[in-house]
C-alpha cells in the first residue's frame, strides 16, 4: 500500500467518522467531499477502522441504499478500496509508448496498442469493480488481468 504515514489522531478519526455517518445515504455534494477524504485517509487508518467503514457501507446498501447513483458510486469506491478481500495479484500490461495519460478510466477500447509481446509486470492491486484496478500506490491500472487470489503475502 502507499508509504506508511502517521495514523490519524483520535479527534481526526472521530471527525471523519461523524462526517461519514452524516453523509452516508444522503443525496448531496457532501458525499463526494467525504468519500474523497476517506480515500485520502486510507494509508492513515488501521484495517479495523477501514473494516468499520466497509461494514457500515454494506449495511446501508442492504437496508436503504446509498443515495443517488452518483453517490452510490462514491461509496462503493470507498468500500472496494477499504475491503481486504478485494486485494489481488495482477499481470499489468503497459502501452508501447508513454501515452498512458491519454487513456480514460472505464474506456472499453485502448487508444494505444498494448505490448503483450513483452512480459507483463506482476503487481499487487485492489479490485475496484467493473474491471478496474488500483495498484498498491492507489494509481489506476488500465490493462490488468487477475492471476492470484486475495492474499498479498
Amino acid at each position: 500500500m502507499p508509504k506508511k504515514q502517521k495514523p490519524l489522531s483520535t479527534d481526526d478519526y472521530i471527525m471523519l467518522f461523524c462526517a461519514f455517518r452524516y453523509a452516508l445515504g444522503r443525496q448531496t455534494y457532501v458525499v463526494g467531499v467525504v468519500a474523497d477524504r476517506l480515500i485520502k485517509a486510507y494509508p492513515r487508518l488501521t484495517q479495523d477502522q477501514r473494516d468499520m467503514f466497509v461494514r457500515d457501507i454494506n449495511d446501508a446498501y442492504k437496508q436503504h441504499g446509498l443515495g443517488a447513483v452518483c453517490d452510490e458510486r462514491e461509496w462503493l469506491n470507498v468500500r472496494n478500496l477499504y475491503d481486504e478481500n478485494r486485494r489481488v495479484i495482477v499481470n499489468a500490461y503497459f502501452p508501447l509508448h508513454s501515452g498512458i495519460d491519454e487513456i480514460k478510466q472505464g474506456q472499453s477500447k485502448p487508444p494505444v496498442e498494448i505490448n503483450k509481446a513483452k512480459k507483463p509486470v506482476r503487481l499487487k492491486a485492489i479490485a475496484m469493480g467493473n474491471g478496474q484496478y488500483l495498484n498498491d500506490k492507489l494509481v489506476p491500472l488500465y490493462y490488468a488481468e487477475v492471476i492470484g487470489g486475495t492474499s498479498w503475502t
